[in-house]
Parts: structure tokens; C-alpha cells; sequence
């Protein structure tokens, strides 16, 4: 049988041959050239076009003011609501009061004279002509009132009685009549020392006369008589001085010791009516930040849920919040991991988009980097960075659409860190390599390493060396590629 092969018929001409087995030169020119100049127009492109490296972290954006949560501190009915949603309230207004065994009423009541007693009393004089009810239902304060309301009604007792004033006074008139009697004396005295200069120089002169033998034996002796009584009449009125002086110096003591018991009874009464006042501020400010709601600033307000009287309220749940009239300015926080932040700068881009906002549909925000805490805080189990950014054009997107601020705003902001082109992207990778291949080409062989450094071990593990030398102690000893 005859083989196919053997009936091959060649159809080609030798010049048709030549043509096929050798392509034109001209087109391995123009292909080569086309080849390279396409090469080159992308590498020269990816210089040009750039790739930015981007951190992504949640932010929150805010108004500059926060809005202020009015959270209740206990469990509880609520007793009065105070306001209805869209209210304006102003700073220090109640806006709810939560059920307790206190009424209000009478806390008020308490409250008012309290602020009245607080603009009179003082350290150095304290009012007594207040009236505080004892029939007043406080209960959670009600230890710390009675405690005030009997120092201050024992102040008020001690005062009214004037036990010292009264005592002060017997005393003072007693002080005046000594003095008196010390005039009275003084002069009485001057008297008897006139008397005794007299009667001295009638005895001097009956002296010389009964030396003379003109007086007789018994006149000379009844002046004597005379001179010796006006003596001991001079030396009476001395002591009757000298014991009145005493008694007055007497009298002045006690009158002093008797203002100074005085003092100390007001000033330990004033003692304890001021620390017994303040230990009822402190209660009474206590049971108003459990039981009263306050609203902390001026503003709008608005329920964070459909809230009634008598309804029950759970301790830490936000009862309403109070968003703060004409605040124009921005705020906003990016919670920004560790891992990578060393790449954060202050004035670096961002991309903001918000979770209520569709980038696709509304756009983005740029914003810039303003402030970088020092220290990182733990949220939800995470330690983080918090960024302060800037809004240099408001909250107009790059669409040129203008949102609207809502509080507490989500979204993901995009750092961008750098600005890397393709070819430094595509080019950095090979410097590696070969710093790495340079590097292990580098080291010395095991035994020149024990040699010249003394190690006993040597190896390479992800770009890092390790060695232990043999000296004593054993040391380790790492390089990092």
C-alpha cells in the first residue's frame, strides 16, 4: 500500500520559499522601534501619573459646639416633663425632674431660702433672724437639714438669750462705779497728805519749843498724838488705793475673759452652722444632679425619644439633647489607628465621605490634617490617634454641593500620606532586592565571621541577622537589612 507521504506534492516556488523563511528587515526595524517607543511612552508615563498611599479611619464630624446630651444619673418615672421637642431653653434650665421620695416643693422652697441665707451669711457675722419650716418632706436630705436646722437654732437660742452681753454689761458699770470710788479715794487722800504736812510741821515746831522749855511735857506729847493719827490716816488712804486699783485690774480681767467666752461660743456656733450649711449644699446639690435635668447651655431642644410624664426612664439612658443656637464652626475627630500613623503630618489631605451622604451621588469633602494628639487613648479595646481636621471650604464637596451639618456626622476619611508615581512604586521593590542581595553577598562565611567576631552561631531570618559570640558573658547581636 502506497504511504500518503509518498505523494507529497510542493506547490511552493523556491522564490515564494525565500520570501516566507526571511522576513522583510524593514519590519523588524519598524517593530522593534514601535516595541520600544511604547515601553518608553509607559515608563515616562508612570513617572507622571501617581499613585497616593492612603490610611483609612472612621471620623466623626461635629458642630464646634457639641450639643449636650442630657443623660439621667438613676431609674425612675419621670415626674415633670419640662419641655416638648423644638423647645428653646436657656442655660441652668430644668427641662425634666425624675420621681423621688423628695418632693420638689419642698426642695425648692429649701432652695430658696438657702440662696437667700447664702448672700447674708459670712465668716465673721452670721444672720439669725431666718425662719427655716421643719415640716419640710426632704428625705434624701433630710439628715443634713435637721443637722443645719439645729446648729443654726442653737446659734439663734444662744444669741436671743445674750447670757454674755447682759453679764458684760453688770460688769462694765461695776468697772465704772470702782473707778468712782478710786477718784473719791485719791482725793480723800490728798486731804489726809494736807493733814499730815500740817500736823508734821506743828510737831516740828512744838519740837523746838519744848527744847526751849516754852511747852509743856503734855502739849508736846498731844501733837504727837495728832501727827502720828494723820499719818496712819495718810497710810489708810494709800491702801484704800492700792486694794481699789486691784479690784479694778480685777474686774477688767473678768470682763475680758468674758468677751473671749463670748467670741469663741459665737465663733464655734458660726463653725458649725457653716460646715453643717455646706454639708446641706453638697446634699442638696447631689439630689438635684440625680433627680433634676438641667440643661448646661442655650440652645434647641430635641427628644431622643417619644418621652411622657410617668414613663420609666433607665439610669445612663439620654433623655434629650440640647443643640447650641448659631454654631457656624466645624469640628471634626478621625480615630486613626496605630499601626501606620508615623506617616501622618500635620497639613496632609483627606477625603471624607459620609455614611448618610453618598460619594458616588454627593461627593467628598477635602479637608486637611490640623492637630495630632501626643498621647493615644483606648476606644472600644483599641488604641488610637485622634486627628483634629480643618475645613477650608465648609462642607461643599468636590461636586460643589453643600451639605447639610448634622450632628455626630460618620463617615471614612482617606489619608492621603503620600504621593508615590507608578515608576518609584515599580522601582522601589527592586531596590530592595538588590540591597538585600548586596547585603548577604556581603557578609563574611561562617568561619571568617567565629574568626574575626568571635560567634559560634550565624543565621539570616526575614532580612535580619542574628549572631551569638562566644565571649563571657554570651551576647546577641541583630542587624536589620
Amino acid at each position: 500500500m502506497t504511504k500518503k507521504n509518498d505523494y507529497k506534492i510542493e506547490i511552493r516556488s523556491d522564490e515564494v520559499n525565500d520570501i516566507l523563511s526571511r522576513p522583510p528587515r524593514w519590519i523588524i526595524r519598524w517593530g522593534i522601534g514601535v516595541i520600544f517607543l511604547v515601553v518608553l511612552i509607559i515608563i515616562i508615563g508612570s513617572s507622571f501619573f501617581k499613585y497616593p498611599d492612603i490610611i483609612t479611619a472612621p471620623i466623626t464630624v461635629t458642630s464646634e459646639i457639641l450639643p449636650a446630651n442630657i443623660i439621667s444619673k438613676v431609674s425612675g418615672r419621670i415626674n415633670n416633663l419640662l419641655v416638648k421637642d423644638g423647645d428653646s431653653v436657656e442655660a441652668n434650665n430644668i427641662v425634666a425632674i425624675i420621681e423621688s421620695p423628695t418632693e420638689y416643693s419642698s426642695y425648692k422652697a429649701l432652695k430658696d431660702l438657702c440662696d437667700g441665707f447664702s448672700n447674708v451669711i459670712t465668716r465673721d457675722k452670721i444672720i439669725f433672724n431666718y425662719t427655716f419650716p421643719a415640716n419640710l418632706k426632704l428625705e434624701n436630705i433630710q439628715a443634713a437639714y435637721t443637722q443645719f436646722l439645729k446648729s443654726y437654732n442653737d446659734y439663734k437660742s444662744f444669741m436671743e438669750a445674750n447670757y454674755h452681753e447682759k453679764k458684760i454689761l453688770i460688769i462694765e458699770n461695776q468697772i465704772e462705779q470702782q473707778r468712782l470710788m478710786l477718784n473719791l479715794c485719791e482725793q480723800q487722800m490728798k486731804i489726809s497728805s494736807e493733814q499730815y504736812s500740817l500736823s508734821k510741821r506743828s510737831y516740828k515746831r512744838d519740837s523746838l519749843l519744848f527744847s526751849q522749855g516754852v511747852v509743856a511735857q503734855t502739849d508736846i506729847e498731844q501733837s504727837r498724838t495728832r501727827f502720828l493719827a494723820t499719818n496712819q490716816q495718810l497710810e489708810s488712804s494709800k491702801s484704800s488705793i492700792v486694794n481699789m486699783r486691784l479690784s479694778l485690774l480685777q474686774a477688767e480681767q473678768s470682763l475680758f475673759e468674758l468677751n473671749q467666752e463670748k467670741e469663741e461660743k459665737v465663733k464655734s456656733y458660726e463653725n458649725s452652722i457653716i460646715g453643717n450649711f455646706d454639708i446641706l449644699l453638697s446634699q442638696m446639690a447631689e439630689w438635684e444632679q440625680n433627680y433634676v435635668l438641667i440643661s448646661p447651655i442655650r440652645g434647641k431642644v430635641s427628644l431622643t425619644s417619644f418621652w411622657q410624664e410617668n414613663q420609666n426612664i433607665n439610669s445612663g439612658e439620654i433623655v434629650l439633647t440640647v443643640i447650641p443656637f448659631n454654631n457656624k464652626g466645624i469640628s471634626g475627630k478621625i480615630f486613626l489607628p496605630l499601626q501606620g500613623a508615623g506617616k501622618i503630618k500635620i497639613g496632609q489631605r483627606v477625603n471624607v465621605k459620609f455614611d448618610n451622604y453618598p460619594y458616588m451621588e454627593y461627593g467628598m469633602l477635602q479637608v486637611e490634617i490640623a492637630k495630632i494628639s501626643k498621647v493615644p487613648t483606648t476606644i472600644n479595646n483599641t488604641k488610637v490617634l485622634i486627628l483634629d481636621v480643618k475645613f477650608p471650604n465648609g462642607l461643599t464637596t468636590n461636586y460643589g454641593i453643600k451639605l447639610e451639618l448634622k450632628e455626630e456626622m460618620p463617615g471614612t476619611s482617606e489619608i492621603v500620606t503620600e504621593d508615590l508615581s507608578l515608576f518609584n512604586r515599580f522601582l522601589n521593590p527592586i531596590k530592595h532586592v538588590i540591597k538585600k542581595n548586596t547585603f548577604n553577598r556581603a557578609l563574611p562565611q561562617k568561619r571568617d565571621f567565629d574568626t574575626q567576631r568571635g560567634a559560634d552561631t550565624f543565621c539570616i531570618d526575614n532580612d535580619i541577622v542574628y549572631c551569638t559570640t562566644v565571649n563571657n558573658p554570651p551576647k546577641l547581636a541583630f542587624f536589620i537589612l
